[in-house]
């Protein structure tokens, strides 16, 4: 058979032209554009039966981090493993990996010429979305690639997210906070309420240390589905050891009772907890050895993801992260005060529009008295003036650049100046950042 598509572009073009909500906004979030059915419907159509376990992701924060984690934790154990992650940073197929390799483009071309095949026999009413063509490629990838695990990491939410056709073996509920506030409810309990959507019926669950209301919720739905509960800081026991410009060392006890030094890269107090949820989980699911837990604490010496405190440089030192929301913020700037105390940071701020501006402002107004704002790269919605009036508002009495390469060359003017930098506010800042690279 021919193959459909013959480039990335041609593949990349008809997987945009459907809806795609990770660009389109105003979408209201309910069964009628979220929908499961659709999403099973276009598996059965490409004859997909789940062949592999699964470790299933959801979370406000710490996704990302944690399911590279349990990749890394799986791998260690021999396992041959698929993992699904979004939003990618430079490359799409960033989001479909077997073993720690992109899906090869040869592959995702043929994968999207058989889905297109599919689809276009679908009445309009049952096209499917982008992120459902995503999700679907990659399961599809990860059946025909015969991983014995896929570590699925939620697109928005949880309980309508095209990711929810997985039956898992255990679920992680990650740190969560407010994000999609349009979407998945303006309080805790409701965002939790979401993103417990994914707990299935005696599958263990594994979850950050919540707040109290948001945490009762995650406990309920745990009772309802007879799903065991793990909570980080009571049925997971660490003790931080060290934080500094070279990653996190802490001790992390396993469920045997077994004490084990975990370092990595990756930079933060909340990456302890990251990468604990990850290890308790595959350690629930495997019931490792001794020696087998020493490894995977060793698998994640090397561990790094882009836009997570990326050092892109350390005289001067510079650090890149994709920090959204005033959560992350916070946790951003504590982290960089842990490693370099006493230090003075300028800013390069490029937020999206539908993000909590003003929370993250408020996070930066005690870090930095020196803020570049400008516009990342993007399809979506950003405006470097309304962030930047909004930056005002709390007290900066910031640069205002739309341009975001002409915001790069004035941040080097500071650096040169004696400031370290950071460049925040979106993912998309850091792969505007990187694209310059």
């Amino acid at each position: 058979m021919k193959q459909r598509f013959t480039s990335m572009d041609a593949a990349l073009d008809w997987l945009y032209a459907f809806v795609n909500y990770e660009t389109r906004r105003t979408a209201t979030y309910d069964p009628e554009n979220y929908n499961l059915t659709r999403m099973q419907r276009l598996l059965d159509a490409l004859g997909y039966t789940q062949t592999f376990r699964v470790l299933h992701i959801a979370g406000t924060k710490g996704k990302g981090s944690t399911a590279a984690a349990a990749e890394r934790f799986l791998r260690a154990d021999g396992k041959h493993t698929g993992l699904f992650t979004s939003p990618h940073c430079l490359d799409v197929r960033e989001r479909i990996m077997v073993d720690g390799a992109m899906i090869p483009k040869r592959e995702f071309m043929r994968l999207t010429g058989r889905a297109a095949g599919i689809v276009d026999t679908f009445p309009d009413a049952m096209k499917p979305t982008t992120f459902e063509l995503f999700t679907a490629l990659a399961l599809m990838y990860f059946r025909e690639r015969h991983v014995d695990w896929a570590v699925i990491e939620v697109g928005m939410g949880g309980r309508l997210d095209s990711t929810n056709v997985v039956m898992p073996d255990a679920v992680v509920i990650t740190s969560l906070s407010f994000d999609h506030m349009d979407k998945l409810g303006s309080t805790l309990p409701e965002i939790a309420r979401e993103k417990a959507g994914i707990i299935k019926t005696a599958a263990p669950v594994i979850s950050a240390m919540q707040p109290t209301d948001a945490l009762t919720v995650i406990r309920r739905t745990a009772e309802e589905h007879a799903a065991p509960l793990t909570v980080f800081g009571a049925g997971i026991v660490t003790v931080l050891k060290d934080i500094s410009i070279d990653g996190t060392r802490f001790e992390y006890t396993s469920g045997s009772g077994l004490c084990v030094e975990i370092q990595t890269p990756l930079i933060g107090e909340f990456q302890m907890e990251n990468l604990s949820l990850a290890l308790r989980a595959v350690e629930i699911v495997l019931s490792p050895a001794e020696r087998t837990i020493r490894r995977m604490a060793r698998s994640v010496r090397d561990l790094s993801i882009r836009g997570r405190m990326n050092i892109v440089s350390r005289e001067p030192l510079s650090i890149v992260d994709g920090a959204h929301n005033a959560d992350s913020m916070r946790k951003v700037t504590a982290a960089i005060r842990a490693i370099a105390p006493g230090r003075e940071f300028a800013v390069l701020f490029a937020p999206l529009l539908d993000k909590d501006i003003d929370g993250m402002c408020e996070a930066l107004a005690g870090f930095t008295e020196h803020l570049i704002v400008t516009a990342p790269v993007s399809h979506k919605s950003a405006d470097a003036h309304v962030s930047a009036e909004k930056a005002r508002s709390y007290g900066f009495a910031c640069e205002e650049i739309s341009d975001f390469s002409q915001a790069m060359e004035s941040l080097k003017s500071l650096q040169k100046s004696g400031y370290c930098t950071l460049i925040t506010g979106s993912l998309y800042a850091v792969s505007s950042y990187f694209s310059m690279k």
